[in-house]
């Protein structure tokens, strides 16, 4: 090393700028040098000194290895002075190199000292290892030594200024990517704070965003957002966040933030800058803590920045409420069904021993026509609360997928008998309670390799079939039972088939007048013998056909083929007594029946008041009561009659029996198994009671034994219909049947 030493020379003004406030507290200057009088003078020289606003902390380093280990364990210091000749000749350009490729500090400024000019680095290498300055030690004045250093700490901190700029940037980009989840707006808002921290050059963000709403906004549409809330907030206003306005404990910083809001203009205050970005529909109020007053130059920075975060603001808000309404419902603001989809695609791999449970409200129609769109939706909202209730603990992810369907992801080892209660939920409105029942299936997620989509089609399917026969019951359903839907596709088009090629066939149960001890009347059962041999059950083909969109043509069918047969029966059997035929609910709001109906009959020559028209209680309820009121009101202007099938089995509302244009009540067999308990007895003798009082009659179907015979006699039901009597027959034999009970 060479003898040279630092020497200071006498100077009156050394040019040190002041600035407000520097990006850091302390500035960390490294001085490396192998020559202790270098660290003593340098220490000398710069103790006690503040530049741009921060003091300076000088550590030291005697070698080049030194310097990069101390590199290595500490922050990255904001200036180097870096001998070029200590260990070796160039071992402070050995060291620039490792600094910028190596340990990356590519922030920090390097100034290069040397004690003779002829070691002077390629003009090459200080662009290469970004050298802030280079200079001969026997020409640094102390006031050369500040200025240099203080140019190069300038140069650092509008570095600091950039990447934090840069930082706030990134996160309002960030943000606008990701603005499906949920916290796009809160993120979004984040930005700003960061943002603005690096306009003012400030070390730490210290803020808050507040959202404001005029109140003319307020009264004419629904916000995600509410007025006067904290929707982001930094430093020591952390703790503020979603809350409201009125919590900031500083009367200051409130007083300022509602001065702006007041006044909707920009607040530049000595303790702190309040602004205000303007929306379509709502502003957001940005406050930082500057502690420092802010330029001219930066005031016309944040005016521009604030025009566009209130633009920016506006389409954030409009993308999170489309992504609310694509992924939420809109009457629960649970996730739907295609939340519930990608949910189950995403954790597909993890799902295999769980099931998923879907729930379906029984008779939600009926709910509808009694309380009305408005209390209906209040309803549901309670009845969701109440069925989270039920399910925490045991559900993994929970969805409402339609007004009247609810889904969840339970795991499979969960007794599903513990799951019953949620199916039977009392839910208290305001002044009265209602009691909801539900049927439920589940079905696995690992037993086939489905989509979200596939699953819940194949949910919904068995859910149709567990409505037919497991109704207000929880039903498991094996995933490969789809191979039925398969089955169900090929079975529908013989179907087809079949009615084109009148392969169907009539039988009829005829019923039992107690009164006259004489058979009189009959029901219509539609039958099918496949082309293979076998049977196929009315109870699978019929609902098939409701499915398919054929109910119209399979009625049209039966409709001909009954008084077809009925015609031809009359001649022989004259007091044959009315025939029933089943109306469908799916046709029940199809007022064309009422003509189809006086057409075929007066084709025929069969008297429309010879026709009794069948329809399920259920069918009658849950389809629309007033459609189907209006379409039976018109057939019995026609003179024939309306009968109501397995009473007791749906709603079981005496209000819509009342409303209901009904001549005739028939009993379901399920209340005669019961008539072997007082119980059972008191329910039927109440039925027919209540039937009499209405002036209906009431058909007991499912008749098997003489005792029960016996006992509905007593009750004074009018009519019996069931094995007991006669089991459903082609008409040749009923004709036979018939003329022998003449």
């Amino acid at each position: 090393m060479t003898d040279d030493t630092l020497i200071f020379v006498e100077e009156d003004e050394l040019g040190q700028e002041s600035v407000a406030t520097a990006p850091v507290d302390v500035w960390q200057v490294l001085v490396v040098d192998d020559d202790p009088e270098v660290h003593q003078s340098t220490r000398f020289a710069l103790a006690d000194m503040e530049i741009l606003g921060a003091h300076v902390q000088l550590q030291f380093a005697s070698s080049a290895e030194e310097a990069y280990r101390y590199l290595t364990t500490h922050e990255e210091p904001a200036v180097i002075f870096l001998d070029v000749v200590m260990e070796s000749s160039d071992a402070g350009l050995v060291l620039a190199k490792r600094i910028r490729n190596e340990l990356k500090l590519l922030k920090t400024r390097i100034i290069l000292r040397t004690g003779q000019a002829g070691y002077a680095p390629e003009l090459k290498v200080i662009s290469e290892y970004d050298i802030n300055d280079y200079r001969v030690k026997n020409e640094l004045t102390q006031v050369r030594l500040i200025t240099s250093l203080t140019a190069a700490l300038r140069s650092y901190e509008q570095i600091l200024r950039l990447e934090t700029s840069h930082r706030g940037l990134e996160q309002i980009i960030e943000a606008t990517r990701d603005l499906l989840s949920s916290d796009g707006f809160r993120q979004f808002s984040f930005g700003i704070l960061t943002q603005i921290s690096g306009f003012l050059n400030l070390t730490r963000s210290e803020g808050m965003v507040v959202v404001s709403i005029p109140k003319e906004q307020l009264a004419g549409r629904a916000f995600e957002l509410n007025d006067q809330t904290i929707v982001a907030a930094t430093g020591r206003f952390e703790g503020l966040v979603a809350r409201s306005k009125q919590e900031i404990t500083s009367g200051l910083q409130r007083q300022l933030i509602d001065r702006v809001i007041a006044s909707d203009e920009h607040c530049f205050g000595a303790d702190g800058t309040a602004l205000i970005c303007h929306g379509q529909h709502f502003s957001l109020v940005v406050y930082v803590d500057t502690r420092r007053p802010v330029t001219e130059e930066e005031r016309d920075l944040l005016r521009v920045f604030c025009q566009n975060i209130g633009l920016m603001a506006d389409n954030m808000t409009l993308i999170e409420r489309l992504n609310q309404q694509a992924f939420f419902d809109a009457t629960t603001l649970l996730p739907n069904r295609l939340s519930l989809e990608q949910w189950l695609d995403d954790q597909r791999s993890r799902l295999t021993n769980h099931r998923l449970l879907l729930i379906n409200i029984d008779y939600f129609n009926s709910f509808l026509e009694t309380l009305g769109q408005e209390k209906c939706a209040k309803l549901i909202r309670l009845y969701a609360a109440c069925l989270q209730d039920g399910l925490r603990g045991v559900s993994e992810y929970f969805a409402h997928l339609g007004d009247d369907t609810f889904a969840a992801v339970i795991p499979s080892a969960i007794d599903q008998g513990g799951l019953a209660s949620v199916l039977n939920l009392e839910v208290q409105l305001t002044g009265f309670s209602v009691h909801v029942m539900s049927t439920a299936v589940t079905i696995n997620l690992g037993e086939e390799a489905l989509s979200g989509t596939q699953l819940l089609g194949a949910a919904h399917l068995f859910m149709k079939d567990a409505k037919r026969n497991h109704r207000r019951g929880l039903q498991h359903y094996p995933v490969s039972l789809l191979e039925n839907g398969r089955r169900n596709i090929r079975l529908l088009r013989d179907l087809v088939v079949a009615l084109r090629d009148d392969q169907l066939m009539m039988h009829y149960q005829p019923k039992w007048d107690v009164s006259g001890g004489r058979y009189s009347g009959m029901e219509a059962l539609v039958r099918w013998r496949h082309p293979r041999g076998h049977w196929v059950s009315p109870g699978e083909f019929v609902p098939l056909a409701e499915t398919a969109g054929l109910s119209n043509d399979l009625f049209q069918w039966v409709l001909g083929a009954v008084l077809r047969d009925y015609a031809n029966m009359m001649g022989r059997c004259p007091e044959a007594g009315p025939v029933a035929i089943n109306i469908s609910g799916a046709q029940l709001h199809d007022l064309s029946i009422v003509d189809r109906v006086t057409t075929c009959a007066e084709r025929y020559g069969v008297p429309t008041t010879s026709l009794t028209f069948e329809v399920t209680e259920s069918a009658a309820v849950s389809g629309g009561i007033d459609g189907a009121i209006e379409l039976l009101l018109r057939l019995k202007a026609t003179g024939a009659r309306i009968a109501l099938d397995d009473f007791g089995t749906g709603y079981s509302s005496l209000s819509y029996l009342a409303r209901l244009p009904v001549d005739q009540l028939k009993l379901d067999r399920s209340f005669i198994q019961k008539l072997k308990e007082p119980r059972g007895v008191a329910i039927v003798k109440s039925i027919i009671d209540l039937s009499a009082s209405l002036g209906l009659e009431v058909v007991a179907e499912g008749i098997e034994e003489e005792a029960e015979a016996e006992l509905l006699r007593e009750l004074r039901a009018h009519s019996f219909q069931g094995y007991l009597y006669a089991r459903p027959m082609p008409v040749a034999q009923l004709a036979e049947l018939l003329e022998g009970n003449a």
